[in-house]
Protein backbone atom coordinates (compact mmCIF):
# COMPACT_ATOMS: atom_id res chain seq x y z
CA UNK A 1 0.00 0.00 0.00
CA UNK A 2 2.08 2.88 1.24
CA UNK A 3 5.52 3.23 -0.09
CA UNK A 4 8.58 1.92 1.19
CA UNK A 5 5.59 -0.09 0.30
CA UNK A 6 6.76 -3.63 0.74
CA UNK A 7 8.15 -2.65 4.11
CA UNK A 8 4.87 -0.90 4.87
CA UNK A 9 7.12 2.02 5.42
CA UNK A 10 9.68 1.98 8.12
CA UNK A 11 8.37 1.40 11.59
CA UNK A 12 11.01 2.59 14.01
CA UNK A 13 10.78 4.18 17.43
CA UNK A 14 12.73 6.79 19.33
CA UNK A 15 13.62 6.00 22.92
CA UNK A 16 13.33 9.05 25.14
CA UNK A 17 15.36 8.90 28.33
CA UNK A 18 14.22 10.71 31.38
CA UNK A 19 16.60 13.21 32.94
CA UNK A 20 18.40 16.18 31.46
CA UNK A 21 16.34 17.92 28.79
CA UNK A 22 17.79 18.18 25.31
CA UNK A 23 16.01 20.52 22.81
CA UNK A 24 17.37 18.62 19.78
CA UNK A 25 16.09 15.36 21.24
CA UNK A 26 12.62 16.87 21.45
CA UNK A 27 12.83 18.00 17.81
CA UNK A 28 13.92 14.54 16.67
CA UNK A 29 11.26 12.86 18.79
CA UNK A 30 8.54 15.05 17.30
CA UNK A 31 9.89 14.43 13.82
CA UNK A 32 9.88 10.65 14.17
CA UNK A 33 6.29 10.87 15.36
CA UNK A 34 5.42 12.66 12.13
CA UNK A 35 6.73 9.86 9.97
CA UNK A 36 4.26 7.20 11.06
CA UNK A 37 4.02 4.69 9.55
CA UNK A 38 7.52 5.45 8.22
CA UNK A 39 8.64 5.94 11.79
CA UNK A 40 6.68 5.68 14.98
CA UNK A 41 7.73 7.07 18.31
CA UNK A 42 9.11 4.63 20.88
CA UNK A 43 7.10 5.66 23.92
CA UNK A 44 8.40 6.27 27.41
CA UNK A 45 5.04 4.90 28.59
CA UNK A 46 4.72 1.16 29.15
CA UNK A 47 1.90 0.85 26.62
CA UNK A 48 0.62 2.91 23.71
CA UNK A 49 -2.09 2.19 21.15
CA UNK A 50 -2.22 3.69 17.67
CA UNK A 51 -5.03 3.49 15.10
CA UNK A 52 -4.54 4.24 11.39
CA UNK A 53 -7.12 4.93 8.67
CA UNK A 54 -5.82 5.23 5.12
CA UNK A 55 -6.79 5.26 1.45
CA UNK A 56 -4.48 4.36 -1.44
CA UNK A 57 -5.39 4.64 -5.13
CA UNK A 58 -3.12 3.20 -7.83
CA UNK A 59 -3.29 2.56 -11.56
CA UNK A 60 -1.03 0.68 -13.95
CA UNK A 61 -0.87 -1.58 -16.98
CA UNK A 62 1.37 -4.17 -15.31
CA UNK A 63 2.62 -5.41 -18.67
CA UNK A 64 -0.86 -5.79 -20.16
CA UNK A 65 -2.81 -3.84 -22.77
CA UNK A 66 -5.30 -2.36 -20.29
CA UNK A 67 -5.09 -0.32 -17.10
CA UNK A 68 -5.90 -1.89 -13.74
CA UNK A 69 -7.22 0.49 -11.08
CA UNK A 70 -7.08 -0.33 -7.37
CA UNK A 71 -8.44 1.30 -4.24
CA UNK A 72 -6.97 0.01 -0.99
CA UNK A 73 -8.54 1.20 2.30
CA UNK A 74 -6.87 -0.37 5.35
CA UNK A 75 -7.70 0.04 9.01
CA UNK A 76 -4.75 -0.70 11.29
CA UNK A 77 -4.37 -1.06 15.04
CA UNK A 78 -0.96 -1.13 16.67
CA UNK A 79 0.06 -1.76 20.28
CA UNK A 80 3.52 -0.87 21.63
CA UNK A 81 4.58 -2.55 24.86
CA UNK A 82 8.09 -1.45 25.80
CA UNK A 83 10.41 -3.21 23.31
CA UNK A 84 7.65 -5.12 21.47
CA UNK A 85 5.10 -3.85 18.95
CA UNK A 86 2.17 -5.80 17.48
CA UNK A 87 0.15 -4.61 14.49
CA UNK A 88 -2.97 -5.85 12.69
CA UNK A 89 -4.26 -4.47 9.36
CA UNK A 90 -7.73 -5.20 7.96
CA UNK A 91 -8.17 -3.82 4.41
CA UNK A 92 -11.05 -3.20 2.04
CA UNK A 93 -10.04 -3.61 -1.60
CA UNK A 94 -11.65 -2.59 -4.89
CA UNK A 95 -10.21 -3.52 -8.30
CA UNK A 96 -11.44 -2.67 -11.79
CA UNK A 97 -10.05 -3.20 -15.26
CA UNK A 98 -11.35 -2.45 -18.76
CA UNK A 99 -9.98 -5.77 -20.01
CA UNK A 100 -10.23 -9.05 -18.09
CA UNK A 101 -9.83 -10.46 -14.59
CA UNK A 102 -6.75 -9.84 -12.45
CA UNK A 103 -5.08 -11.71 -9.60
CA UNK A 104 -3.38 -9.72 -6.86
CA UNK A 105 -0.18 -11.18 -5.44
CA UNK A 106 1.23 -9.92 -2.16
CA UNK A 107 -0.01 -8.09 0.90
CA UNK A 108 -0.61 -4.66 -0.68
CA UNK A 109 -2.19 -3.56 -3.98
CA UNK A 110 1.18 -2.42 -5.33
CA UNK A 111 2.41 -5.99 -5.40
CA UNK A 112 2.68 -7.94 -8.66
CA UNK A 113 -0.61 -8.12 -10.54
CA UNK A 114 -1.22 -10.93 -13.05
CA UNK A 115 -3.72 -9.79 -15.69
CA UNK A 116 -5.79 -12.38 -17.56
CA UNK A 117 -6.85 -11.44 -21.09
CA UNK A 118 -9.44 -14.20 -21.44
CA UNK A 119 -12.47 -11.87 -21.27
CA UNK A 120 -13.32 -8.94 -23.47
CA UNK A 121 -15.78 -7.48 -20.97
CA UNK A 122 -14.72 -5.19 -18.16
CA UNK A 123 -13.86 -6.54 -14.73
CA UNK A 124 -14.66 -5.15 -11.29
CA UNK A 125 -14.49 -6.74 -7.84
CA UNK A 126 -14.49 -5.44 -4.27
CA UNK A 127 -14.33 -6.91 -0.79
CA UNK A 128 -12.15 -7.82 2.13
CA UNK A 129 -8.44 -7.93 1.35
CA UNK A 130 -5.79 -10.08 2.99
CA UNK A 131 -5.42 -9.36 6.71
CA UNK A 132 -1.83 -8.65 7.75
CA UNK A 133 -0.36 -9.25 11.20
CA UNK A 134 3.13 -8.44 12.44
CA UNK A 135 5.27 -8.45 15.59
CA UNK A 136 8.37 -6.28 15.97
CA UNK A 137 11.26 -6.16 18.41
CA UNK A 138 12.69 -2.71 19.08
CA UNK A 139 16.43 -2.86 19.60
CA UNK A 140 18.07 -0.42 22.04
CA UNK A 141 19.29 2.79 20.33
CA UNK A 142 22.81 2.62 18.90
CA UNK A 143 25.63 5.16 18.40
CA UNK A 144 24.61 7.51 21.21
CA UNK A 145 20.93 7.35 20.35
CA UNK A 146 21.26 8.27 16.66
CA UNK A 147 20.53 4.84 15.11
CA UNK A 148 17.28 2.93 15.66
CA UNK A 149 16.66 -0.64 14.52
CA UNK A 150 13.57 -2.88 14.48
CA UNK A 151 13.27 -6.58 13.57
CA UNK A 152 9.84 -7.64 12.30
CA UNK A 153 8.09 -10.92 11.49
CA UNK A 154 4.98 -10.55 9.33
CA UNK A 155 2.25 -12.84 8.03
CA UNK A 156 -0.38 -12.23 5.36
CA UNK A 157 -3.51 -14.23 6.09
CA UNK A 158 -5.49 -15.48 3.04
CA UNK A 159 -8.76 -13.71 3.85
CA UNK A 160 -9.26 -12.17 0.37
CA UNK A 161 -11.44 -14.06 -2.11
CA UNK A 162 -9.05 -15.78 -4.54
CA UNK A 163 -11.84 -16.75 -6.94
CA UNK A 164 -12.60 -13.05 -7.45
CA UNK A 165 -8.93 -12.13 -7.92
CA UNK A 166 -8.59 -10.19 -4.64
CA UNK A 167 -5.76 -12.44 -3.44
CA UNK A 168 -4.01 -15.73 -4.04
CA UNK A 169 -5.83 -17.66 -1.32
CA UNK A 170 -2.49 -18.54 0.27
CA UNK A 171 -0.56 -17.18 3.26
CA UNK A 172 2.69 -15.24 2.85
CA UNK A 173 5.45 -14.86 5.44
CA UNK A 174 8.22 -12.32 5.67
CA UNK A 175 10.99 -11.07 7.95
CA UNK A 176 12.57 -7.63 7.76
CA UNK A 177 15.06 -5.29 9.37
CA UNK A 178 14.23 -1.56 9.56
CA UNK A 179 16.74 1.13 10.48
CA UNK A 180 17.00 4.90 10.65
CA UNK A 181 19.97 7.21 11.21
CA UNK A 182 19.38 10.67 12.69
CA UNK A 183 21.76 13.42 11.51
CA UNK A 184 20.55 16.77 12.86
CA UNK A 185 17.49 17.56 10.66
CA UNK A 186 18.20 14.74 8.22
CA UNK A 187 16.81 11.21 8.59
CA UNK A 188 18.31 8.32 6.60
CA UNK A 189 15.86 5.40 6.25
CA UNK A 190 16.31 1.80 5.19
CA UNK A 191 14.61 -1.61 5.11
CA UNK A 192 15.86 -5.05 4.11
CA UNK A 193 13.43 -7.96 4.06
CA UNK A 194 12.74 -11.43 2.68
CA UNK A 195 9.31 -12.78 1.75
CA UNK A 196 8.17 -16.37 1.19
CA UNK A 197 4.84 -16.37 -0.69
CA UNK A 198 2.30 -19.16 -0.67
CA UNK A 199 1.76 -20.70 -4.10
CA UNK A 200 -1.83 -21.00 -5.33
CA UNK A 201 -2.76 -23.83 -7.72
CA UNK A 202 -1.48 -23.17 -11.23
CA UNK A 203 0.80 -20.25 -10.29
CA UNK A 204 4.51 -20.43 -9.46
CA UNK A 205 5.78 -17.72 -7.11
CA UNK A 206 9.35 -17.16 -5.96
CA UNK A 207 10.62 -16.07 -2.57
CA UNK A 208 12.14 -12.61 -2.89
CA UNK A 209 14.30 -10.03 -1.15
CA UNK A 210 12.97 -6.48 -0.89
CA UNK A 211 14.35 -3.21 0.35
CA UNK A 212 13.78 0.50 0.81
CA UNK A 213 16.25 3.37 0.89
CA UNK A 214 15.33 6.98 1.49
CA UNK A 215 15.72 10.19 3.40
CA UNK A 216 13.52 12.69 5.20
CA UNK A 217 14.16 16.28 6.17
CA UNK A 218 12.75 18.06 9.23
CA UNK A 219 11.47 21.45 8.11
CA UNK A 220 9.68 21.99 11.42
CA UNK A 221 9.08 19.79 14.49
CA UNK A 222 5.57 19.24 13.09
CA UNK A 223 6.44 18.95 9.38
CA UNK A 224 8.68 16.47 7.54
CA UNK A 225 9.07 15.57 3.86
CA UNK A 226 11.23 13.14 1.95
CA UNK A 227 11.81 10.56 -0.77
CA UNK A 228 11.88 6.76 -0.66
CA UNK A 229 13.02 4.23 -3.27
CA UNK A 230 11.48 0.77 -3.07
CA UNK A 231 13.06 -2.17 -4.92
CA UNK A 232 12.01 -5.84 -4.84
CA UNK A 233 13.00 -9.01 -6.61
CA UNK A 234 10.43 -10.38 -9.02
CA UNK A 235 7.80 -12.65 -7.47
CA UNK A 236 6.76 -14.23 -10.77
CA UNK A 237 9.57 -16.35 -12.30
CA UNK A 238 9.46 -14.45 -15.62
CA UNK A 239 8.24 -11.14 -14.20
CA UNK A 240 9.92 -7.78 -13.80
CA UNK A 241 11.34 -6.53 -10.53
CA UNK A 242 9.14 -3.80 -9.00
CA UNK A 243 10.81 -0.39 -8.69
CA UNK A 244 9.05 2.67 -7.23
CA UNK A 245 9.86 6.18 -6.04
CA UNK A 246 7.73 7.81 -3.33
CA UNK A 247 7.53 11.45 -2.24
CA UNK A 248 5.85 12.00 1.13
CA UNK A 249 4.76 14.81 3.42
CA UNK A 250 3.98 14.13 7.08
CA UNK A 251 2.42 16.55 9.58
CA UNK A 252 1.66 16.27 13.26
CA UNK A 253 -1.73 17.94 13.64
CA UNK A 254 -2.04 17.78 17.45
CA UNK A 255 -0.45 15.87 20.27
CA UNK A 256 -2.35 12.70 19.27
CA UNK A 257 -3.28 13.17 15.60
CA UNK A 258 -0.98 12.90 12.55
CA UNK A 259 -1.50 13.16 8.79
CA UNK A 260 0.54 11.54 6.02
CA UNK A 261 0.20 12.12 2.26
CA UNK A 262 2.27 10.64 -0.54
CA UNK A 263 2.64 10.15 -4.29
CA UNK A 264 4.28 7.20 -6.02
CA UNK A 265 5.79 6.74 -9.47
CA UNK A 266 6.47 3.22 -10.78
CA UNK A 267 9.35 2.35 -13.11
CA UNK A 268 8.65 -1.27 -14.10
CA UNK A 269 5.83 -3.44 -15.43
CA UNK A 270 5.48 -4.94 -11.95
CA UNK A 271 4.73 -1.54 -10.38
CA UNK A 272 1.78 0.81 -10.78
CA UNK A 273 2.24 3.71 -13.16
CA UNK A 274 1.34 5.99 -10.28
CA UNK A 275 -0.34 5.96 -6.87
CA UNK A 276 -1.68 8.53 -4.42
CA UNK A 277 -2.43 8.05 -0.75
CA UNK A 278 -3.44 9.63 2.51
CA UNK A 279 -3.37 8.36 6.09
CA UNK A 280 -4.69 9.72 9.37
CA UNK A 281 -3.49 8.26 12.67
CA UNK A 282 -4.36 8.63 16.33
CA UNK A 283 -2.15 7.59 19.23
CA UNK A 284 -3.22 6.99 22.81
CA UNK A 285 -0.63 6.44 25.52
CA UNK A 286 -1.31 4.71 28.81
CA UNK A 287 -0.41 6.62 31.96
Amino acid sequence: MIAGRESGFLDLRLFRKRGKKNPMRRVVASTLCLLAPFLSHRPAHAVSVKVYAAADYSAGEYGSATVTHMLYVPLTAKVDFRAVAAKLTVPYLQVWNEGGPVTLVGDTPEEVVVVSEEYAAGYEEAGLGDIIGSVSWLAPPLLKGTVFVDVTAKAKLPTADAERGLGTGEADYSAQLDATKVMANLLLLGTLGYKVPGEPPGMALDAAFYGTLGAGYVFHPRLTAGLLTDLRQATLPDGDAPLELTAYLSAKLTGNWSLLTYAVKGFSDASPDYALGIQVSYRRRAD
